[in-house]
Order: structure tokens, then C-alpha cells, then sequence
């Protein structure tokens, strides 16, 4: 019995991630269709995450019209391209932006849409192999009882 308890909540943990990447893709699909509004940059912050895959995040927050105030959050994985990022993008400044159509508050650059997420697709593999082994053991568990 604890096993299939372990096992429905491993399955459950799949299932959520597979339904956030699949809505990441949603949104990034969606907001291909959508032409680039011009911005202007309100505020810049960069922090470090602590984190490996993204030491650092550079959160730009853009006055959009017809939207109101859109944040982007991108990830470094170093240190110099976030400060290079955060000086290109200095208050004031005006760049394109795309509005993200499941997220009101939030925004894509362009450049963003066109390139491979690959973060994403990892999790795509990995939340698929971690559904199909969950699978395997709870067919295998019911077939050995």
C-alpha cells in the first residue's frame, strides 16, 4: 500500500510538471502570432538566484502601451551577460516586446520566440521519462499482485 501511495504522488508530481511546460509552450505559441509592441524600460533589477542551471536573473519591467506595465524575467548563467543585459536594457530605453496572452502581467522579447527554450525541453524529457517509468512501476506492481 505505501508503495502505491509513493507511486501516485511521484505520478501526480509528473502530471503538474507536465501541465506547466505544456502551458509555457502554450504561451510561447500563442504569442508567435502576436506583432511586438514598442516599450519603454521603467525599472531594471538583476539578483542572484543561488541557483546552477540560472545564477542570475535580470527582471525588466516595460511600460507598454495599450497593456499597462509588463515584466520580463530572463535567466544567466553567468554574472557578465546579466550586467551587459541590465546596461542594455537602462531605464528610458525603448525596445520591442510581446505581451505573454496567459500571463497579463508579463512579456516575451522577440528574440526569445524564435530560439530553442532548451531548459524547457529538458523538463519535457525528463517529466516525460519520470510519467512512463511511473507507468512501468505501477503496471508492473498491479501485475504482481
Amino acid at each position: 500500500m505505501e508503495e502505491l501511495v509513493s507511486l501516485g504522488v511521484s505520478a501526480a508530481m509528473v502530471v503538474l510538471g507536465l501541465i506547466f511546460v505544456w502551458r509555457e509552450w502554450l504561451a510561447r505559441s500563442e504569442a508567435r502570432r502576436i506583432k511586438p509592441i514598442r516599450a519603454r524600460v521603467i525599472f531594471v533589477d538583476r539578483e542572484e538566484s543561488g541557483s546552477k542551471s540560472y545564477a542570475w536573473f535580470v527582471e525588466t519591467h516595460y511600460d507598454v502601451p495599450g497593456h499597462g506595465e509588463l515584466v520580463h524575467r530572463r535567466g544567466f548563467t553567468e554574472e557578465g551577460p546579466a550586467i551587459l543585459w541590465q546596461r542594455l536594457h537602462r531605464e528610458g530605453s525603448e525596445h520591442d516586446v510581446v505581451p505573454n496572452p496567459l500571463d497579463p502581467g508579463s512579456a516575451f522579447m522577440p528574440g526569445e520566440l524564435k530560439a530553442v527554450d532548451w531548459p524547457l525541453l529538458v523538463a519535457l524529457g525528463v517529466a516525460s521519462a519520470l510519467a512512463g517509468w511511473t507507468t512501468w512501476v505501477v503496471a508492473r506492481t498491479w501485475h504482481l499482485e
